[in-house]
């Protein structure tokens, strides 16, 4: 995303004058719970890491109460219809059956994990130097890619970022072969089934039309990108506000926050001193 969507991205700069200047949008943020470490939704659900990361919880929307599932973890992943952890000692991927405090092992260590569609994607630990897919009918690994920096997931493509250029590849679904759909950026997301990106001094969004493959400036300045959800959402220099991105113009709709998880058309917001969870209600 070099190039002419750079230059594109200066006539977008008066964006961040007019995030500032911006009402906040016409929903509203309900407190669901209380302190945590870190928040995941996958199947529309909503779960948590103790402050301590000695225990997850699950978030019972029906009833507004949460329940202990699993113990100590040092990283959650959400994503699709499953929930995963990682152990803290081994660093094992552990899958959440969906009931009780019933967990199963399906994976070694991984350098990082993603999620597209229902399928689990790893990183090989610690080296990045191959990308692994774990199939969801038979629970067995593959390599289908060499070294890469980082995963992104969401929606139902996989795509990675090269360690060499920073160049954007999309997964084709088929053996080992991935496809450049783009340059590098500060930051790729995926919303819905369609990905969009930071141009990489963070100056810019833009996103990529699924159709025709080309690129797209739709916003000024951002701190980040999230994805995972519905709809895109971004993080504003201007005091670290988040903004929704209706499709033609951008929404401050909340303040700042340590964590944003998004799924489906759900958002959520941990306090920026993890103290509170709170629910976006459009």
């Amino acid at each position: 995303m070099t190039g002419p969507l750079k230059k594109a991205a200066f006539a977008a700069l008066a964006l961040m004058i007019l995030l500032a200047a911006l009402p906040a949008g016409a929903g509203m943020w309900e407190k669901i719970g209380g302190a945590g470490d870190q928040y995941v939704v996958a199947g529309n659900t909503l779960y948590g890491l103790f402050p301590d990361r000695q225990g997850v919880a699950v978030y019972d929307a029906a009833s507004g109460k949460w329940y202990k599932i699993g113990g100590p973890a040092r990283e959650l992943v959400g994503g699709g219809e499953k929930l995963y952890g990682i152990s803290p000692e081994s660093g094992d991927i552990y899958e959440y059956t969906g009931s009780g405090m019933n967990w199963t092992k399906i994976g070694g260590p991984g350098a990082q994990f993603a999620v597209a569609g229902n399928t689990l994607y790893g990183l090989f630990y610690p080296d990045r130097q191959g990308v692994a897919k774990r199939d969801p009918a038979t629970g067995t690994w593959s390599v289908i890619g060499g070294p890469t920096r980082e995963l992104v997931g969401g929606g139902e493509k996989l795509y990675g970022i090269s360690p060499e250029s920073g160049d954007i590849y999309e997964y084709t679904g088929s053996g080992m072969n991935w496809t450049k759909i783009g340059g590098p950026g500060a930051q790729f997301a995926v919303a819905g089934n369609t990905l969009y990106g930071l141009i990489p001094d963070r100056q810019g969004v833009a996103r990529r039309d699924p159709a025709t493959g080309t690129w797209s400036v739709i916003g000024g300045p951002m701190n980040e990108l999230v994805g995972g959800g519905d709809k895109l959402y971004g993080i504003s220099p201007v005091g670290g506000d988040i903004c929704e991105y209706t499709g033609t113009k951008w929404t401050v709709i909340g303040g700042p926050g340590a964590q944003f998880a998004a799924y489906g058309p759900s958002l959520y917001r941990l306090s920026v001193d993890k103290k509170e969870i709170y629910r976006y209600a459009e």
